[in-house]
């Protein structure tokens, strides 16, 4: 974080009543349109949305469409992923898409790695057309 994000951080922190209630409704809207345009991008730039795993763990931070990070195990997702991506899992258990907004990569030698990828769940995308990666 920031020096600006981190003052911005402390101000908001601090409103109370009605300009804290109208600051939380302003970052919701504000993280629902950067979701929105990244589906759009995701589906006029790269086609339909890749599904990848096998999914080794998902864990989710703040309820149910909040913070989720997933590890996958799959040596192709460390070298095509990317920040601002969306994806879905090769799993009955989420059948959300994410919008990734962090990738964390663990190379082992003897075996493959894995990957964690972070960011928000997109809430009622289990609809989206998906194709296997690589694909």
């Amino acid at each position: 974080m920031n020096y600006r994000e981190a003052v911005i951080a402390d101000i908001v922190d601090s409103l109370q009543g009605d300009a804290r209630r109208y600051s939380d409704a302003f970052r919701a809207t504000d993280r629902l349109i950067e979701q929105a345009a990244a589906l759009f991008s995701q589906a006029v730039v790269n086609g339909p949305a890749p599904k990848i795993g096998p999914v080794l763990r998902g864990e989710r931070l703040q309820g149910e469409h909040g913070w989720t990070e997933i590890v996958v195990s799959n040596e192709w997702v460390g070298v095509f992923a990317q920040l601002d991506d969306v994806v879905l899992f090769d799993t009955p258990a989420l059948t959300d898409a994410m919008h990734v907004e962090g990738i964390t990569f663990s190379i082992r030698v003897e075996r493959g790695g894995t990957t964690t990828l972070a960011g928000r769940l997109l809430p009622d995308s289990d609809g989206l057309r998906a194709i296997p990666w690589p694909a």
